[in-house]
């Protein structure tokens, strides 16, 4: 028999300085960890792929950071069946592209599943912006949006922004860790990329 608790005279500690106030981070350049990527349907039932992500150094490691939608289909077509030039036209195909370019992902045309799967546990660099949602249920929330990625240990130029050291992480100084720094010697860093905006109008739904 489980030993039964009296939460009359229960205690614990509690680290309150640890727990974040917000489910957003601040506006900056941090390194992420995937978590999970999945494939979902917006509510216009549109093809999607949804990212969970984790901060993975500084300050905020371990802290999961808020989902990361990409919306793949268009309005002519929501699933990306029916013309091979709808991942040409689509902003979420390419943002998605990107990441798995700065994830050094092995890309797998004939399953976009297996793709994303192989994405999961890869480390990348991503600047984040803060901003309020605009209209839809959350019209006035605080939200991150992930605008640029770049592979780890990459010197990352934002346009409009200082250029930021490969050492920086968040708003805060930040060493990263050296065993995945890319030497000298080693082949060049892959580009950083731009990411493209997307609606904030398409929420996930089961796919």
């Amino acid at each position: 028999m489980a030993e039964q608790t009296n939460f009359e005279t229960f205690d614990v500690q509690v680290p309150w300085s640890d727990i974040p106030l917000s489910d957003t981070v601040e506006e900056g350049r941090y390194v992420l960890r995937v978590r999970e990527m999945k494939l979902a349907g917006s509510k216009e039932g549109k093809l999607m792929a949804v990212g969970f992500f984790t901060v993975d150094e500084g300050p905020l490691t371990g802290v999961n950071f808020p989902i990361q939608n990409y919306v793949l289909g268009i309005e002519e077509d929501k699933l990306c069946q029916l013309d091979p030039n709808t991942w040409k036209r689509s902003f979420g195909g390419r943002q998605l592209n990107q990441l798995i370019e700065a994830c050094g992902t092995l890309k797998d045309e004939r399953s976009l599943r297996a793709t994303i799967k192989r994405l999961e546990q890869a480390r990348f660099q991503g600047y984040v912006t803060k901003t309020l949602q605009k209209e839809g249920d959350y019209a006035g929330s605080e939200q991150n949006k992930i605008t640029k990625v770049a592979p780890y240990g990459q010197e990352m130029q934002v346009p409009g922004k200082p250029r930021v050291a490969a050492g920086v992480n968040g708003p805060g100084q930040q060493q990263p860790r050296s065993r995945m720094r890319p030497t000298v010697s080693g082949p060049e860093p892959a580009q950083s990329h731009v990411m493209d905006p997307v609606s904030d109008e398409d929420d996930a739904l089961p796919f």
